[in-house]
């Protein structure tokens, strides 16, 4: 069930998405490296409508449990689909990136 407000679904606001991803990025330590959306055609009976997401991260894999937990936790729902991960070096050391393939739903217009 999508984030509800007075027990009404939401309509789709990819600001306001962004900004909560963010949010739980640097809550959890992460860097929110970049983030796609694509609206897949509205189901249920037109009603309530998918939005796919790929979010990009870099953070320790401990940061990645803490940034899903609070996915998990969100008033917004989300479904992690996939998860990927790189490995690698930089001048400050070893980092992890991911990426993180997301679903979320909301009200589609009538």
């Amino acid at each position: 069930i999508p984030k509800m407000k007075a027990g009404r679904l939401l309509r789709f606001d990819q600001d306001e998405l962004i900004r909560d991803l963010s949010k739980m990025a640097n809550k959890n330590d992460m860097v929110l490296n970049g983030l796609n959306f694509n609206m897949a055609a509205a189901s249920f009976d037109k009603v309530i409508a998918k939005a796919n997401v790929n979010v990009n991260l870099t953070g320790s894999e401990a940061n990645l449990i803490d940034f899903l937990r609070e996915l998990e936790n969100s008033s917004r729902k989300f479904l992690a689909k996939h998860i990927t991960v790189q490995i690698g070096d930089s001048e400050l050391g070893a980092r992890v990136n991911f990426n993180v393939s997301l679903e979320t739903y909301y009200q589609a217009s009538l």
